[in-house]
């Protein structure tokens, strides 16, 4: 049985381009949802990425969060397989920002 499990990408106050720590997937997990959620927005347009690594070191966009310009929340799945490093950036904007990664845990 599959459990549900969720990767905390970003969590804080952004002004302008943020780039968020790499984070291991461990074990690779299946039925992914992206999730931006934007408050204290206060200026320009919030545009954020979730990207992926298959090592930790060579990042490509998994999905992206674009136009933004208002507190709110934007879910995504990716329409490929996630590798097994992942992180997000962020690339304007000023606001607090959280971005997950959510999925089900393979067992």
């Amino acid at each position: 049985m599959a459990s549900s499990a969720k990767a905390i990408l970003l969590n804080e106050s952004i002004a302008g381009a943020v780039n968020g720590s790499s984070q291991s997937l461990g074990t690779k997990g299946k039925d992914y949802i992206c999730s931006l959620v934007v408050s204290s927005y206060s200026a320009g347009t919030v545009n954020s990425k979730v990207q992926h690594s298959p090592n930790g070191i060579d990042w490509v966009d998994l999905v992206t969060f674009a136009g933004l310009v208002a507190n709110g929340v934007d879910l995504q799945v990716p329409s490929i397989p996630v590798l097994g490093f992942v992180r997000a950036i962020t690339t304007s904007g000023t606001a607090d920002v959280k971005i997950d990664l959510n999925f089900s845990e393979s067992k």
